[in-house]
């Protein structure tokens, strides 16, 4: 099983979008194109790399993650990821490196994206007139 950063991004997307995190589980988070054991392995990642606080239920039957709330560091890549033109800039960067976004150590690819959202927004140092 492989970490998705575009599941990750998506699934921030939904828990921002709720009035309450209470409850929120693998069980119930849909992402269109992904399974829910996508869902659960991509939500232990996120709890491992601090984008969200969650607690994880070890049961035979099944197992599953219930977020208790995005974190500052979950809510700062979310900020980073969630804009399509600095997500396709920092994806062309990583490419001409040879490289793929997804596929990229997470510290890398957050740079990455802070870095084209600096540009999108001219604030690494660039002229804005």
């Amino acid at each position: 099983m492989k970490r998705n950063l575009k599941l990750i991004v998506e699934i921030l997307k939904d828990l921002e979008s709720r009035k309450t995190i209470e409850a929120v589980t693998n069980q119930n988070i849909y992402v269109e194109g992904f399974s829910q054991r996508e869902t659960y392995y991509n939500l232990e990642l996120m709890k491992d790399a601090g984008l969200i606080e969650a607690t994880k239920y070890d049961s035979k039957l099944s197992p599953f993650i219930s977020v208790h709330k995005i974190t500052w560091q979950g809510h700062d890549f979310l900020d980073a990821a969630r804009n399509d033109t600095v997500w396709n800039k920092a994806e062309e960067q990583a490419k001409q490196q040879g490289q793929k976004l997804n596929e990229l150590p997470f510290e890398v690819a957050k740079a990455l994206l802070i870095a084209a959202t600096k540009q999108f927004f001219r604030m690494d140092g660039g002229s804005t007139s």
